[in-house]
């Protein structure tokens, strides 16, 4: 981190001494865990400009400092105003009425972190500390979870995002709270990314495919509030141990908030699900991962699509399979997130593997063409998609 972090927090709070750390894990922020070292040893010539018993309540804080480009990519720019959306984000959850804060209230094994301070001049947010847990990566590569505990982790999440997703109606003022051109700029690019994989990996329609999903997202209805980058690094997992052999118990902790506001009710959904989709389709798993990653899988798309209060249209289901097919072309290709689920090294079309990876993508943008159009071929694709869990809750009526 460039920034003097620890100078900050003693002019901040007239603590002298801080253990700091930092945290890896997001790419657009520079994030540290900070711990005041003793609440006795103030700077006597310095005056507060926090109240320091908001630090007394706490063991530990996560602060994040934004930069005006992504913080493990220099040369891509990216406003600070990030900042200011997750900071609402947190905020809304905190609000009493507030549907986020009916939802979180509903949901006792969800955590979403406090914020505790926002400095807009700065770029600072420091918000209560999740732990030092592992994320669900961790967890569901791990020999030694158990496949109950994969189910519960499912379960817990899937109930968490439809109740978020229907928590109440959007409307244009929420869309305008929430708004931020950069950050539609950076999702752009995203997608522009995923059609030079397309290219490279020899998918022959890589145009058409590309500008489906990128006419999708400039013109996607934000009807739900998403968390808007929700994949394994954004989900913290704590198992609690329990005596007498009693079952274990899971929270899960939701960080990083940038990108949240009114978004497509698929958009969660599709990114979570490329990435178990990729995982379980990786050579370096074993039989045991698989069948974690499956019950989990399983779990998460029940919980959702049993608990989910409307019956979800076609606009849904469509908006599903075309951001599940260029999410997982990005994540396939992107070098920082391979390493999950290959053991290559380098960046794009790197393997045959990956090569896969990226037309098993280009086929659900395929599928979303072929059902919107109405071809009968293209409603036994999307019921039977490869390699996805949720597909099967496609109801085949859909357009009737």
């Amino acid at each position: 981190m460039t920034f003097d972090i620890l100078t900050y927090l003693r002019e901040l709070t007239a603590i002298k001494e801080w253990e700091i750390k930092d945290l890896a894990g997001g790419a657009a922020n520079f994030t540290v865990r900070a711990r005041p070292l003793s609440s006795a040893s103030l700077d006597v010539n310095g005056a507060a400009k926090l109240d320091i018993e908001l630090f007394n309540s706490y063991s530990s804080v996560v602060i994040k400092q934004a930069p005006d480009y992504l913080a493990k990519s220099p040369g891509f720019p990216f406003s600070p105003y990030r900042q200011v959306i997750e900071a609402q984000a947190l905020q809304w959850f905190l609000i009493s009425g507030n549907g986020l804060h009916t939802t979180l209230a509903q949901n006792p094994c969800i955590r979403v972190p406090q914020m505790l301070h926002h400095d807009r001049s700065s770029s600072i947010l420091i918000q209560s500390d999740l732990g030092a847990v592992p994320n669900l990566y961790n967890i569901l590569t791990d020999p030694t979870t158990s496949v109950s505990i994969a189910a519960d982790l499912g379960h817990v999440i899937g109930q968490f995002l439809v109740d978020m997703h229907g928590c109440t109606p959007v409307t244009q003022s929420d869309i305008e709270k929430f708004q931020n051109a950069d950050a539609e700029r950076v999702m752009e690019a995203t997608i522009a990314q995923a059609i030079i994989f397309m290219r490279d990996a020899g998918v022959t329609d890589f145009r058409s495919l590309g500008q489906l999903a990128l006419d999708h997202w400039i013109s996607r209805k934000k009807t739900a509030f998403a968390q808007g980058d929700l994949w394994f690094g954004t989900l913290l997992v704590e198992i609690n141990k329990t005596r007498n052999n009693d079952r274990d118990s899971v929270v899960v902790g939701i960080c990083d908030w940038e990108f949240a506001g009114p978004n497509d009710s698929a958009a969660d959904l599709a990114q979570l699900g490329c990435y178990l989709h990729l995982l379980s389709s990786s050579p370096l798993k074993t039989s045991h991962m698989d069948e974690v990653i499956v019950t989990f899988s399983k779990n998460l798309y029940e919980a959702y699509f049993a608990c989910s209060k409307t019956r979800l249209d076609s606009g849904f289901w469509n908006s599903l399979f075309i951001m599940h097919g260029w999410e997982m072309v990005n994540a396939a290709g992107w070098s920082a997130r391979q390493d999950m689920w290959c053991a290559c090294k380098g960046h794009g079309v790197r393997c045959s593997h990956i090569k896969e990876m990226i037309h098993v993508g280009a086929e659900f943008l395929r599928i979303a063409l072929s059902t919107a159009e109405g071809k009968p071929e293209g409603f036994a694709q999307a019921h039977n998609a490869n390699g996805t869990e949720w597909s099967r809750y496609f109801p085949l009526d859909i357009y009737n």
